[in-house]
């Protein structure tokens, strides 16, 4: 619930600002999301969230003086019935609640891509998650398998490959070469 701050004009200095996650690769330009969200005149751009009813606050373009009223509401205690108890529930739920759907705007579905989600597709059909990745801008990283696990062989093996076979599916639903390509833009937090 921490992210629900960034809302708080007193502790961001900016009238307006794109906020990023740390468990993400960027790895295209952002340019086309920068225009993106810079062209629209909604007070919040956000993610629609892959697997459930509500946002995903993992890439945000965020007016806080317009968009006080989330952190106002969550200091106030103001709760609504959340699907998932956490910040992005509490953002969908109060913009909901007050009637301010009209002041967020979405990025462009497969700008942000989860690379969960894309793993399922992957499953369904391999071919298919080329395409993904390559219009994705960001890649997103949420739940298991965590970011360094993805790209740690054993583990994939161990973990990922292993269960795969058990359950049937003989392709890899991402393909070794697109997993490289993936770490190629990836660096742990606290690495040069």
């Amino acid at each position: 619930m921490r992210k629900l701050g960034l809302f708080n004009p007193a502790y961001v200095e900016f009238d307006e600002y794109l906020f990023l996650d740390l468990t993400l690769i960027i790895r295209n330009s952002m340019q086309s999301l920068f225009d993106f969200a810079a062209s629209r005149q909604e007070d919040l751009v956000i993610v629609q969230d892959w697997h459930h009813d509500c946002c995903n606050s993992s890439v945000m373009r965020i007016r806080p003086r317009q968009m006080r009223f989330i952190y106002d509401a969550f200091v106030a205690r103001e709760l609504s019935p959340f699907e998932l108890p956490g910040d992005q529930d509490f953002i969908h739920a109060i913009v909901a609640a007050r009637g301010e759907q009209q002041r967020v705007a979405l990025l462009p579905a497969g700008m942000v891509i989860s690379f969960k989600h894309t793993v399922r597709i992957g499953r369904r059909d391999p071919t298919q998650t080329r395409a993904v990745f390559e219009a994705a801008t960001i890649v997103k990283f949420h739940g298991r398998p965590r970011m360094h696990q993805v790209f740690d062989p054993i583990y994939r093996l161990l973990r990922i490959r292993l269960r795969d076979l058990s359950k049937g599916r003989w392709h890899r639903p991402v393909s070794p070469g697109e997993l490289r390509e993936l770490q190629s833009h990836w660096r742990p937090v606290g690495t040069n």
